[in-house]
């Protein structure tokens, strides 16, 4: 019963256990986004050579934002897609990069001093249709 008692005493109530935690920081990837003159700056446009599409590069989509709410009950607090563009017979290799920022504000543009890189992920695939010649997208759910 004293064994009881000073377990409970301790743990307290079961309802004060954290059911939330906040998020510390941004947590991103970068990509590369049609080209808006209205958003981009001209100098950091290019031709994407697999589908002939004015993009600009290092682009940042935010999976999840400091002071978010992160629930303890949930194991995921974030999803997203990762497209690869290959040709025919290249090899089947691409990198996918976690970034964070400490700014309150997030950053738009990888490559802003206030990201860094929390993960970076070699990935590779192998595909056996080499029929085609053109480009194909390999699609990862991170």
């Amino acid at each position: 019963m004293v064994r009881g008692a000073a377990a409970n005493g301790l743990e307290g109530e079961k309802n004060n256990t954290i059911k939330t935690r906040k998020c510390r920081r941004h947590y991103g990837t970068s990509y590369s986004a049609e080209f808006s003159a209205r958003k981009h700056k001209e100098s950091d446009s290019y031709i994407d050579s697999y589908d002939g599409i004015k993009r600009v590069s290092k682009q940042m989509s935010w999976l999840l934002a400091t002071g978010q709410d992160l629930p303890t009950s949930k194991e995921i607090h974030a999803k997203g897609s990762f497209t690869a563009d290959f040709w025919a017979r290249e090899k089947r290799e691409a990198e996918l990069i976690l970034f964070a920022s400490d700014s309150p504000k997030a950053p738009v543009r990888s490559d802003d001093k206030v990201s860094h890189t929390t993960i970076q992920a070699a990935i590779a695939e192998t595909f056996a249709d080499f029929n085609t010649g053109c480009a194909q997208d390999y699609h990862i759910d991170r």
